[in-house]
């Protein structure tokens, strides 16, 4: 709220609200009534003008968070960042049928052994779709949290139409210089964005909180916010990167298995390699299950994450088919 000891200043003629401007006499942009200024406020002007250094890096560091993302961070998460069951239709089911004929053919061709095999398609596994998975759900969540911020920076709109925007604080007119993207409120000192390039939607608006009250506060949050989702990731990827060595090691029991009862020759049966194909499949249905029954929580914030990428809804179906198609052109170039 503006300060006790002065109130915002209104015109004598119709009440509204009028910027104070950078003359000694302000002027109703409603009923045009000429406003003095009271000397009062005059010294808070001159205060908050002897300031322009700090109005052009708040100005500056505006620009950096006004950046939408790079068009191929956005079609990335668009890509991967799937409803869980689509994930698993498009990646992981038919990855995982590729990775083992990835894995096969390059036992073939360059001979290795059978811990080796399992070494390459896990490992085409985990690069080709758990770690795109990851960086789109990273692209979703900064895109997101970078516009919720934007958002709770925007100045109020006009009480009245064709009036001066309000300070997203306080609520007090803003003197808006030419060309500006950033005000500052002379009553409270907020700093307010008055231009946002970057779209956003309404949902954001309305969810969106003052987080800061000026610009080098908004950027400092907006980096510990980089540095908790940076570490989100990393532990998503650990996660992956465990379970990826989970069933790698499963799967290549097996073959070792499989390979000494063949080298024995004396019709036994692999029973350690069943047994470790039994317990990945077990493993692989109960994965599917949690991943299929998250809480409504993680589903509404999966939504949300997805419904703000700021692209046409047909890229979330086209990209999977766009990497596929990538993906068989890789494999022209090094297969041939």
């Amino acid at each position: 709220m503006p300060s006790p000891a002065l109130d915002v200043l209104r015109c004598g003629a119709c009440g509204a609200d009028v910027p104070i401007g950078i003359a000694d006499e302000a002027r109703c942009v409603h009923c045009g009534n000429a406003v003095p200024l009271p000397p009062a406020y005059r010294e808070l002007r001159r205060v908050q003008g002897e300031d322009e250094a700090t109005r052009r890096r708040a100005q500056a560091l505006f620009s950096t968070l006004d950046s939408p993302p790079w068009l191929a961070t956005r079609v990335l998460a668009a890509t991967f960042d799937q409803p869980m069951f689509g994930f698993w239709l498009f990646f992981g089911v038919p990855l995982g049928l590729g990775s083992i004929f990835a894995g096969l053919a390059a036992e073939a061709r360059f001979h290795l052994a059978p811990v080796a095999t399992v070494g390459v398609i896990f490992a085409v596994l985990f690069a080709f779709t758990f770690l795109p998975r990851s960086l789109g759900i990273y692209a979703h969540r900064r895109a997101g949290g970078r516009r919720l911020l934007l958002a709770a920076m925007a100045a109020r709109p006009p009480r009245r139409p064709g009036g001066p925007a309000g300070c997203r604080e306080c609520g007090a007119p803003l003197e808006v210089p030419a060309d500006a993207l950033v005000a500052r409120c002379v009553y409270c000192g907020a700093d307010s964005a008055v231009v946002i390039r970057t779209p956003f939607l309404a949902r954001a608006r309305r969810a969106a909180r003052a987080v800061a009250h000026t610009l080098d506060e908004a950027v400092a949050l907006d980096a510990r916010e980089r540095a908790e989702t940076r570490s989100a990731m990393r532990h998503e990827l650990g996660r992956y990167l465990l379970v990826t060595g989970i069933f790698g090691g499963l799967f290549a029991t097996f073959m070792w298995d499989d390979a000494r009862v063949t080298a024995l020759d004396d019709g036994s049966a692999p029973a350690l390699g069943i047994t470790a194909i039994v317990l990945g499949t077990l493993l692989l249905i109960v994965l599917m299950l949690r991943s299929v029954g998250s809480d409504d929580r993680a589903k509404d914030e999966a939504r949300a994450r997805r419904a703000e990428s700021a692209l046409p809804g047909w890229v979330r179906v086209v990209g999977p088919f766009g990497f596929w198609a990538l993906l068989w052109l890789i494999r022209i170039a090094i297969w041939r």
